[in-house]
């Protein structure tokens, strides 16, 4: 009887050993798998962050086409003349949108709305101006990761209307010019299809009133240019 119980000890005690070793075995063979499993983590993430447009366009690498956006900055013209009417700048506010041309050059075009009110020179009597400045170029673009910098010039077609209130000159005055411009600026593409632009630019626009309506004095060579300090937002397709 002894003998047999001894056995059967014997035999319960290899069992429990062998059930050990095996948990042993298998809980190492997790151990090891783990790294492999945690490697592919990140990998999937980037997968589903890329298909829910988290990362930026530029680092998904897909073509753009098409830029729009919605322009706000603060115009300082530079002219003494200016300054002393005017006093100091005021908000321009407009669109641009550009289009692929070839490679990271780009063709665009914008339009601006600025006024301003102040007082004339002597008298101080009441005058506003009303300028909009319509924009052509080429823009290129030098990406940096999910960043664009970059620089453009163009040329600006820019109507101006005066309205003064004083009896002494001509009320009303409207007249058009051709100018230029250029900009620098950097992009910060925050989806698959938004960015913000910050931009510094400087515009030429001059304009020449030269004739005399009723005896009554007309303003001559009225100097817009200067530069503009400002943002965007927009987005791209």
């Amino acid at each position: 009887m002894m003998k047999k119980l001894r056995f059967c000890f014997l035999v319960m005690s290899a069992s429990l050993w062998a059930d050990d070793t095996s948990a042993v075995d298998a809980s190492q063979d997790e151990q090891q798998e783990l790294p492999a499993e945690e490697l592919t983590v990140p990998q999937e993430q980037t997968e589903r962050m890329q298909d829910a447009g988290i990362c930026c366009p530029s680092c998904r690498k897909e073509p753009t086409y098409v830029l729009i956006e919605a322009t706000g900055a603060y115009f300082l013209p530079t002219n003494d003349i200016y300054k002393k009417i005017y006093s100091h700048g005021s908000g321009i506010y407009g669109l641009e949108m550009s289009v692929h041309a070839w490679q990271e050059l780009y063709a665009w075009t914008s339009v601006s709305y600025f006024s301003k009110g102040g007082r004339s020179i002597g008298e101080g009597d009441k005058t506003e101006l009303k300028l909009v400045p319509i924009g052509v170029g080429l823009k290129y673009f030098f990406p940096i990761g999910c960043w664009d910098i970059y620089l453009s010039g163009g040329i600006l077609a820019s109507y101006l209307h005066l309205h003064d209130y004083s009896p002494f000159v001509i009320q009303s005055n409207s007249k058009w010019t051709v100018g230029g411009t250029g900009k620098i600026g950097v992009l910060w593409n925050l989806a698959q299809y938004f960015f913000i632009d910050a931009f510094s630019s400087y515009s030429y626009m001059k304009f020449d009133f030269d004739s005399t309506h009723g005896g009554k004095i007309v303003p001559h060579d009225v100097n817009l240019s200067g530069w503009s300090f400002g943002g965007a937002f927009g987005f791209r397709f």
